[in-house]
């Protein structure tokens, strides 16, 4: 019996581990908004859900979005679908357009 409470308790402690690093290892896309020039050039990884897609001849990008907001991903790989959830690594690029403002996107690497 106390075997199987020591058992249950473990359990519970790594669910509620893989909890945690799940919050901590992906910045919310609003964070990278927010505070773009902190993160510009930096890397990120973000996790969220495809919304859009843009293939262009030389230029493929897909607008991911998570519960705090949504940002542009420029990539060099096959494009995913919209709707799939992606865990995606890059790094933070801002320009500032005249017309437009300011663009902040991310390079998948």
């Amino acid at each position: 019996m106390k075997k199987s409470i020591g058992i249950i308790a473990v359990a519970l402690l790594m669910v509620m581990g893989c909890q945690v690093v799940d919050k901590i290892k992906y910045t919310p896309i609003s964070e990278i908004i927010s505070n773009s020039r902190k993160h510009e050039n930096r890397i990120v990884t973000i996790k969220g859900t495809v919304v859009g897609i843009d293939n262009y001849l030389l230029f493929k990008s897909f607008q991911i979005t998570d519960e705090t907001g949504s940002i542009t991903v420029s990539t060099k790989k096959s494009l995913p679908n919209v709707g799939e959830t992606l865990e995606i690594k890059g790094v933070v690029k801002v320009v500032d357009l005249p017309v437009v403002g300011k663009k902040i996107t991310i390079e998948e690497l």
